[in-house]
């Protein structure tokens, strides 16, 4: 980013926080406000109502157990492993282990295969035959992809491996694809090399802010209404994807009980009854039918390869 750049996105983020309301006092106000109303709603319930409370407490009765309150369960069954004077270990050792570590997960967990992949490949080793199954080639191929130089930080990283991989095979090939088919020419403009190029050189700031439309939405705003900038995401997938029943699940049964899908043995059959006995518990991590999945590339082979 040069100088003229950053004193832009300066002055944008000046106006964006004028616009906004100040943490201190306003917010602080606030919260102080209704923590103030909710302390005084607990000391009227309790004085009105009260708690209930158990039996006085009697020293020369021995069939009580006590019990810790629920958050501090933990502990109670900790001192049971670690007695005597292991209890240092049980009380402050382990807990504080535990606590560093769920710290440091965020910055410990860069896989990308939790970030990028919709499922993982010991899943796909359990759909695939052996006879078909290869390497992890996805995970090889997106961690050559995030290690390859001028992306210098996970965001970055992450969209030139869209921008190389998913776009060019998925959404651009598919309008390509269905324009093509009926006669029409049809052109991306968000993918002008130009502005590919201006939107690549953004700090990651601009990319993250509004769902990671915040450019779009100011070029946006005062030319449409806010209705429509400020509006939720549409909903992509049919409906028949996500509750899969009747007419279309059994299209997909008939599909993937045939004869065709069994003598091709590309699919084992148990993860093939798993997904066909609960269709709709089965979406991959973008809530997509792992079903139509299968029974998708099983139609098509039928279509174009069987009766070639």
């Amino acid at each position: 980013m040069n100088e003229n750049e950053k004193q832009k996105y300066l002055e944008e983020y000046a106006e964006e926080k004028k616009k906004g309301v100040p943490f201190f006092p306003d917010i602080i106000f606030k919260d102080t406000v209704i923590a103030f109303i909710v302390f005084i709603l607990l000391i009227v319930l309790a004085y009105f109502i009260g708690a209930p409370l158990e039996a006085r407490a009697n020293p020369a009765d021995a069939t009580y157990t006590p019990r810790p309150e629920w958050y501090f369960l933990f502990l109670f069954q900790l001192l049971k492993y670690f007695p005597g004077k292991l209890e240092v270990v049980g009380v402050i050792l382990i807990p504080s282990l535990v606590f560093i570590f769920l710290f440091l997960l965020p910055f410990l967990d860069r896989n990308t295969r939790r970030h990028y992949l919709d499922r993982p490949h010991e899943e796909f080793a359990a759909m695939i035959a052996p006879a078909w199954q290869v390497g992890d080639v996805t995970a090889d191929l997106l961690a050559a992809k995030f290690a390859a130089p001028f992306a210098d930080d996970f965001v970055d990283q992450m969209l030139r491996a869209e921008t190389t991989l998913l776009i060019t095979d998925d959404p651009v090939k598919r309008v390509d694809n269905m324009t093509m088919a009926w006669g029409l020419e049809a052109r991306v403009p968000f993918l002008d090399q130009h502005l590919v190029e201006l939107a690549a050189r953004m700090p990651q700031e601009m990319k993250l802010r509004s769902e990671g439309k915040h450019v779009l939405k100011r070029i946006a705003r005062g030319l449409l209404p806010d209705a429509v900038i400020d509006r939720p995401k549409g909903y992509f997938p049919m409906p028949a994807l996500k509750f899969v029943r009747g007419e279309f699940l059994e299209f997909m049964r008939a599909i993937l009980d045939s004869q065709a899908c069994r003598n091709r043995g590309i699919y084992q059959r148990a993860y093939v009854e798993k997904l066909l006995a609960e269709p709709e518990k089965h979406l991959t991590r973008i809530q997509g039918s792992k079903l139509w999945h299968l029974a998708l590339l099983e139609f098509w082979l039928q279509r174009n390869v069987d009766k070639a």
